[in-house]
């Protein structure tokens, strides 16, 4: 028994892709798959958002308030639907969320510099014209 249980471990620590701890097999219970959801959620916040505070602390409240709110459901295809949600959320948030960050040595507003930070599994898509910011309105007419 005990070297069963060694080679299931040892299977583990080798596998190629770590993802692949975190995928459902059929027969994991609803919880541990709520577990694995939730963890796989804290993960990806912190590689998304490493350095910026404000945004590491509040993906972690808006997490733990949507995990917290639906903590009692009892339903089978709810908490199928949230798992589903809260992996779906786990890949958007992995592959499509880049940090932008302001480069100090540019202050004429006109023509700010950004630097972004693309990540391994960042999806990029071949725009064939650059992305322009809509004017901002300084003046807003009164409604009457």
């Amino acid at each position: 028994m005990r070297r069963k249980v060694a080679d299931d471990v040892s299977c583990l620590k080798n596998r190629k892709n770590k993802r692949e701890l975190f995928t459902t097999p059929k027969r994991m219970s609803f919880r541990n798959q709520v577990l694995a959801a939730f963890k796989q959620l804290h993960k990806t916040r912190k590689v998304v958002f490493e350095g910026d505070t404000y945004a590491l602390k509040l993906t972690q409240d808006k997490i733990n308030e949507e995990f917290k709110k639906n903590k009692y459901e009892t339903d089978s295809d709810k908490i199928k639907e949230l798992i589903k949600i809260a992996n779906d959320s786990e890949t958007i948030l992995r592959k499509n969320v880049v940090q932008l960050k302001l480069k100090e040595d540019t202050k004429d507003e006109e023509r700010q510099t950004w630097e972004m930070k693309i990540r391994e599994d960042t999806e990029m898509h071949d725009f064939t014209e650059p992305w322009v910011p809509p004017p901002v309105n300084k003046k807003q007419k009164k409604c009457s």
